[in-house]
């Protein structure tokens, strides 16, 4: 083997090794990165469910208030 073939068959070699670690890299991480999507999704959703309950409970309050107001009135 002569000296230029060896130093081809090295860079061919770094080269393959640099596009497999690339590409562990790059889609490696892709499973990982949907389940923190996820999981801020239904962390959304309890804030939103949460949130509903505060203004629903505020607004049956309003509602009670107001029913007094009118029975008062009358």
């Amino acid at each position: 083997m002569t000296h230029e073939t060896a130093a081809a068959n090295r860079r061919a070699a770094l080269a393959a090794g640099a596009g497999i670690l690339l590409g562990a890299l790059v889609f490696g991480g892709t499973p990982a990165a949907t389940q923190a999507i996820d999981a801020v999704t239904e962390r959304i959703g309890q804030v939103d469910d949460d949130i509903r309950r505060f203004c629903s409970n505020i607004a049956d309050a309003a509602r009670d208030r107001r029913y007094a107001l009118q029975q008062a009135e009358l």
